[in-house]
């Protein structure tokens, strides 16, 4: 059975996110208002209930990996978005695995294309968005 996933564009008031989820200052943008208000972004959802997970390894361990947001670009691009304060271990990890899951995805067909990306400056989202939504088919990710 196949699922597709769908992203609404939904009001501003239909979204919390908490600041001190993410452990990002109150005075910088979040996601859910750039996307709000960005032409380049046709729908998106906060992956929060979604089941939208990607396995991988650390330590030894087997982990889930969560992205954050999930953004339907006006090219097309569905771009995975993960915001973080900091990098670690663990971090570069999960990125690994995102990294092999988009590459294998976007190998497969059927899915549209697929794009992931790390924001740990927040004045940076609005980069992150124009990078992925060039009609370039392969845009270069920041992570």
């Amino acid at each position: 059975m196949r699922h597709e996933l769908i992203l609404r564009k939904p009001t501003l008031r239909s979204c919390f996110v908490s600041p001190t989820r993410t452990g990002l200052p109150k005075s910088k943008p979040f996601p859910t208002d750039l996307c709000e208000r960005d032409d380049h972004v046709l729908a998106w959802a906060k992956n929060d209930h979604l089941d939208f997970k990607i396995r991988y390894l650390y330590r030894g361990s087997s982990r889930y990996y969560i992205p954050d947001y999930l953004i339907r670009l006006s090219n097309g691009k569905t771009l995975a978005l993960e915001v973080k304060g900091q990098d670690s271990e663990q971090n570069r990890a999960k990125r690994a695995a995102m990294e092999a899951w988009v590459k294998a995805v976007n190998q497969q067909g059927g899915f549209g294309v697929w794009v992931a990306d790390v924001a740990f400056d927040p004045a940076k989202l609005r980069d992150i968005i124009m990078l992925h939504s060039v009609s370039s088919a392969e845009a270069v990710p920041l992570l």
